[in-house]
């Protein structure tokens, strides 16, 4: 690949990625505050949307490591900031490629951020369950004496 083949395929790639990015932060953002309203259509709508932006990304993800490939370049964030150096003696690019991993860093804070509320709602919801099956909120699977709390369930939910 020529020198302004790839710098200009590498932009253009790199550009679209920190778009995506940005949406994806913006969506998590709205399903933080989704989870935090306890609105399930919301959080719902902002899944398919979060699940169209992730596979954008994984588009460009692919088509950058061919251009890195093609370019003679490693796939990793450290080859492509070198490939970004090479393509672009303004260094445009390189600031470029550096806020896409900046705003790409903030999405994996925030997407485990979210799953951790997920988490502890889940085991809210697991706890009153076993409060109406059995009378424990206990969630863990087995019981002091190894035995599965679930075989030792004495009336299932419905007979609650």
């Amino acid at each position: 690949m020529t020198f302004d083949k790839c710098n200009e395929a590498l932009r253009e790639n790199i550009d679209e990625s920190i778009q995506n990015a940005l949406e994806l932060r913006r969506l998590l953002q709205e399903e933080r505050e989704a989870l935090e309203r306890k609105d399930t259509l919301s959080l719902s709508d902002t899944a398919i949307q979060k699940r169209r932006c992730c596979n954008r990304l994984e588009e460009l993800d692919k088509a950058r490591t061919d251009i890195s490939k093609s370019s003679g370049f490693g796939v990793n964030p450290g080859e492509i900031a070198k490939l970004a150096a090479r393509c672009d003696d303004s260094a445009l690019l390189t600031q470029s490629w550096d806020r896409f991993l900046q705003v790409a860093h903030e999405c994996s804070d925030m997407n485990s951020g979210n799953g951790a509320i997920i988490r502890v709602r889940q085991k809210q919801i697991k706890g009153a369950i076993n409060l109406l099956r059995d009378g424990s909120t206990d969630t863990d699977t087995y019981g002091p004496n190894g035995e599965s709390r679930e075989e030792s369930r004495t009336r299932p939910l419905a007979q609650a």
